[in-house]
């Protein structure tokens, strides 16, 4: 039980630190961000708000991983909610963290392929430092 409490301790320290970062995030977009970085901050917002769902699944389920040795994987839920929705719930909340995880890649990915257009299109205004 002392792992568990420890395990979820840790978890939901990172997770509130992850949604304290990511409204912050929100509110710098909205409120910051210049006229010509519309597009581009259309990205982050997405970002951010994915990754803030992401984290909501990730604190509603808290899962352990353990690996048998015969290389199963075996998910164990600890959360909270593990005892009040049921094991179907978690997997649930499981499946959507795994899809929300790989649209936020996708979507990063993406974000670096427009970062490159505008670039090698020349719409973008380059500062090079110094030397």
């Amino acid at each position: 039980q002392m792992d568990d409490f420890i395990q979820l301790s840790i978890l939901y320290s990172i997770n509130g630190v992850a949604i304290v970062a990511n409204i912050m995030l929100i509110a710098v977009i909205a409120r910051r961000t210049p006229k010509a970085m519309r597009s581009f901050s259309i990205f982050l917002l997405n970002t951010a708000i994915v990754d803030i769902l992401t984290v909501l699944a990730s604190a509603t389920i808290a899962v352990r991983v353990v690996c048998l040795p015969d290389l199963r994987i075996v998910y164990v839920y600890i959360g909270q909610y593990a005892t009040i929705g049921g094991s179907a719930f978690c997997r649930i909340c499981k499946a959507l963290q795994m899809c929300l995880v790989n649209g936020s890649t996708a979507i990063l990915l993406l974000t670096f392929g427009y970062r490159r257009h505008i670039i090698s299109a020349g719409n973008a205004l380059l500062n090079y430092p110094l030397r």
